[in-house]
Formats: structure tokens, C-alpha cells, sequence
């Protein structure tokens, strides 16, 4: 195992203890000369240095950090080049959205600024779901399943990333459920009961399974955006069929990702005492 896979995944976990995997525009790269280098561009200075001062302890020369706030990127372009930049002027609101407001407000009493509060966390719950299923995808795609050709103390840490997107993905798609029901009733229920007995994916690789996932809360957000945004009604009965059977698709994948597929680097006496 390259020592600098090793040193990747400390840099993930660091970054991951931050809360800088999801969506946050930083990013890990390998150089030609056998080093990393942390790149990417933080909202305020404070941020910045709060990323900084999580990677600091990791102190290896090989670790390169190179962010930037968005102030000192601003900073570093032309005064021609912002001047040429389209200005960033208020998004009108399409006539169906309106429309799809006033129909919501009947649910809320006929307020309306409920009805696009209720949107709005709509869509803003689609994309937290999406960032925990892209954060896992990366994790899938780049190191395999847990424990696979990585020494013990990695093989753990890639474990305990997992685990969390897996649990705050459970926990983000539950809690989109419950909140689209409030709003459009006990009827609109997305997904089904689906028992004690999920329907599993027989003979699969982890990395497909977690693929599957990635793919199903995709449809699931997608779906939802559709419903919530461009058609021109949308029955307070149900949502989208696509967002329906996304929904469907996505409890039944992560249900199938089995405790017994993690458990074995959890459980390992020697590392479990040494990483106290």
C-alpha cells in the first residue's frame, strides 16, 4: 500500500470531521511529484482557517494546502475580467410555481409564505440527501469495501465516513419523507412500507450496492425537483411517480448495505484499543 494512500485517507477523515465533504467546492489531488495537495475555495476566511487548523495536525510535508477564501479569489481576478461578468440580477419567479404556491396554501391555512417555506425546505432536504449519497459514492468509488487492501488504521477510518453518510442518508431520507407529508398530507406518502424483509440485490459487489444508492437518491431528488418546480400542478396526493419509485428504491438499497459488511474492521481488538 503507497504510504500516500495512507496519508489521503487521514486527509479525508480530517476534512470529513469538518464537514468539508459535502459539496463544499474542496477537493483532495495527487501530484506528479508523489504529494497531495488540498485544494478549493471557502465561503469566508473563517471557514478557511477552520479547514486549515483540522489538516495542521496531520503534519507532513508531502500534505499541501492551497485554499483560498472566496474574498481572495475575488481579489486575484481582473477588475476587467468582473466587469465583463453578467450581473447576478433576482430570478423571476415562473407563473407555475406561482401557481403551485397558491395551491399548496390551501394546505397551510392559505398562507402563502408557508407554502414557500415548505418548498423551499422541500428542496432544500433533496439536496442534503444528495450531498451524503455523492460524499458515499466518492468514498465507494475511490477505496472499495470496507477493510479492502488498506491497513487497519485506514481501512477503520474509510469505515467510520462510511457509516456516517450511510446513517445520515438514512436520517436525511426519512426526515424529507416526514416533512413532505406535512405538507401535502398522510396520502402523499412516498414510499411504501416495506416490512421486515426489504427486497436485496443477491451476489452484488459493495461499490455496486453503494452505486445503486447514489443512483436511486438521484432519482428520488430529481424527481422531487420536478415535481416541486416544473410542472404546472402537482396533485397534493402524491408526487411524481419518479420521485415515488426513487424513494422506494433508495430505503430498499439501504436496507440491503448489511451491518455484518462493516463490521469486521469495527471489531478488531488491536486497533479498537490502540485508537483510544
Amino acid at each position: 500500500m503507497e504510504d500516500r494512500t495512507i496519508l489521503e485517507v487521514e486527509a479525508l477523515y480530517a476534512l470529513h470531521r469538518a464537514g468539508a465533504c459535502l459539496g463544499e467546492p474542496v477537493e483532495v489531488e495527487r501530484t506528479g511529484d508523489g504529494k497531495l495537495r488540498i485544494v478549493g475555495v471557502t465561503r469566508t476566511s473563517e471557514r478557511k482557517d477552520e479547514l486549515i487548523a483540522a489538516l495542521t495536525p496531520l503534519a507532513d510535508p508531502r500534505l499541501l494546502v492551497e485554499l483560498k477564501s472566496a474574498k481572495e479569489m475575488l481579489a486575484e481576478l481582473d477588475t476587467s475580467t468582473i466587469a465583463g461578468m453578467p450581473s447576478a440580477d433576482t430570478p423571476s419567479v415562473p407563473a407555475n410555481r406561482r401557481k403551485l404556491v397558491k395551491t399548496l396554501a390551501k394546505n397551510f391555512g392559505g398562507d402563502e409564505r408557508a407554502a414557500q417555506a415548505f418548498l423551499d425546505k422541500s428542496l432544500s432536504l433533496g439536496e442534503e440527501m444528495m450531498q451524503q449519497a455523492q460524499a458515499l459514492r466518492h468514498l465507494a468509488l475511490r477505496f472499495g469495501p470496507p477493510g479492502g487492501g488498506l491497513p487497519l488504521r485506514s481501512a477503520w477510518l474509510v469505515e467510520v465516513m462510511l457509516r456516517d453518510h450511510l446513517e445520515n442518508l438514512r436520517t436525511k431520507t426519512a426526515e424529507t419523507q416526514r416533512h413532505l407529508e406535512s405538507g401535502l398530507g398522510a396520502s402523499a406518502r412516498l414510499a411504501p412500507d416495506l416490512g421486515a424483509s426489504p427486497a436485496s440485490i443477491p451476489d452484488e459487489s459493495w461499490a455496486l450496492t453503494v452505486l445503486r444508492v447514489f443512483d436511486a437518491a438521484k432519482q428520488a431528488t430529481d424527481g422531487l425537483r420536478h415535481a416541486l418546480l416544473t410542472q404546472n400542478s402537482v396533485p397534493l396526493t402524491e408526487l411524481s411517480r419518479e420521485a415515488s419509485l426513487g424513494f422506494v428504491s433508495l430505503e430498499q438499497c439501504l436496507q440491503s448495505i448489511s451491518e455484518h459488511e462493516l463490521a469486521p474492521v469495527r471489531q478488531t481488538p488491536a486497533f479498537t484499543a490502540k485508537s483510544r
